[in-house]
């Protein structure tokens, strides 16, 4: 499996990319920022119908634990992310999946921890 970001996805919808990979799923921050971006309410039911295509991969307590070492882990050394993209992060690593992804976050947080194959559009 694999897992698509945000950006990825609002390109497929746009039209300015293709949905390259067979087993794709989301996470919940995924579909928070997907639905977050919604203009309208028929923007968001569209929105909707577009993630229920795709099976969301779960976070437990575990991960918002490890979440929060992650962060500490990463503000010591001087590096500074976004929380949502640690908790996208944490939940490819629990759940041993790739991530498809065009933000440079992830290879910051990944050259610390190592733990997750990331693949650009």
């Amino acid at each position: 499996m694999i897992l698509y970001d945000t950006n990825v996805l609002i390109d497929i919808l746009k039209g300015k990319a293709e949905c390259r990979d067979r087993d794709v799923c989301l996470c919940g921050m995924v579909c928070a920022e997907l639905l977050h971006g919604a203009v309208s309410e028929k923007d968001r039911n569209r929105l909707m119908q577009f993630i229920r295509q795709f099976p969301i991969l779960p976070f437990s307590e575990k991960d918002w634990i490890e979440t929060g070492s992650r962060m500490y882990t990463l503000r010591i050394r001087g590096i500074s992310v976004p929380t949502n993209d640690v908790i996208i992060y944490q939940t490819c690593a629990s759940q041993k999946v790739a991530l498809r992804t065009r933000d440079q976050h992830f290879p910051l947080i990944n050259e610390l921890f190592g733990e997750i194959t990331i693949y650009g559009i």
